[in-house]
This record gives structure tokens, C-alpha cells and sequence, in this order.
């Protein structure tokens, strides 16, 4: 009976270890601003490091940058203002259940860091299909900003 109770037992962990339904999966949004705005999503990795590098391998430039990775059964969005101008121009992330509600959220915080004559009108969404838990947020481009600003 132990001996049945611990194959059944190591064939559990070696279907979690496989990746089951029930582990995390990682999301990436990268944007590269070099030239104008361009976005990149990536949903459904095994790892944080496999989300952050194929988002950044689908950017292709060395300008490109990771502005939020999160894990779990959810939707992240990013806004960016349309200002050309310095680089800590107006931006929002989210990340919620539903796209609608992390674009509506994204939107918000986008919105409310503008100044006159600005929109948020760029935009990087996706959505983990697959995997278990709460949406997490792993990585914000926030983390780089306050690392640069020595908090």
C-alpha cells in the first residue's frame, strides 16, 4: 500500500513538473520606441525567462523593453501616450481576469499622467489561456524606473 501511495505520489509530481493545467504561466509585453512605437505579447510560457525572451526575440531590436511580465490566468495591458518626446512620457499597465477590465484600467492610469494634447493611444495586450492561479505581476517597467531612480 506505501509503495502504491508513493508511485502514486512521484507520478503527481512529474505530471506538475510537465507543465499541468494547474502550474502558472508567464505573459511578456515588450515596446520598442526607437523610430515611433512598436508593441509585442507573448502569453502562455513555461517560465518568466521564456516569456521575457521570446517577447524580446518577437521586437528583434536591441531598443526593444520588457514593460510587464505577470503569470497566472490573465489579461495585461499597457497604454503609451502618443508624445514623441523624452522617454518617461505618460504610460499605464494592468493586469485583471477579463482584457476588458485591464485595457479599461491601463487606459485609466495612462490617462491620468497626460498632458495637454496627448492621448493614450498605443497599445500592448494579452491574455494567458492556460495555467493556474491569481494573475501576478512579475515585472512592471515601474521596477526599471525606480531602480534608475535609486528607490
Amino acid at each position: 500500500m506505501k509503495l502504491k501511495l508513493a508511485m502514486a505520489a512521484l507520478a503527481a509530481l512529474t505530471l506538475v513538473g510537465a507543465g499541468a493545467p494547474g502550474q502558472p504561466r508567464y505573459a511578456a509585453l515588450v515596446e520598442d520606441l526607437e523610430g515611433g512605437f512598436r508593441g509585442f505579447a507573448v502569453a502562455d510560457h513555461a517560465s518568466f525567462d521564456s516569456a521575457r525572451q521570446a517577447a524580446l526575440a518577437k521586437c528583434g531590436k536591441p531598443s526593444c523593453e520588457v514593460v510587464l511580465i505577470f503569470s497566472g490566468r490573465a489579461c495585461g495591458s499597457f497604454h503609451r501616450t502618443n508624445d514623441a518626446g523624452y522617454e518617461t512620457r505618460a504610460f499605464g499597465w494592468s493586469t485583471e481576469p477579463k482584457l476588458a477590465d485591464a485595457t479599461a484600467a491601463s487606459l485609466k492610469q495612462c490617462s491620468a499622467e497626460l498632458y495637454t494634447g496627448e492621448s493614450c493611444v498605443h497599445q500592448i495586450k494579452v491574455c494567458n489561456s492556460s495555467g493556474g492561479g491569481e494573475g501576478t505581476v512579475v515585472y512592471s517597467i515601474n521596477d526599471r524606473l525606480e531602480e534608475e531612480d535609486g528607490w
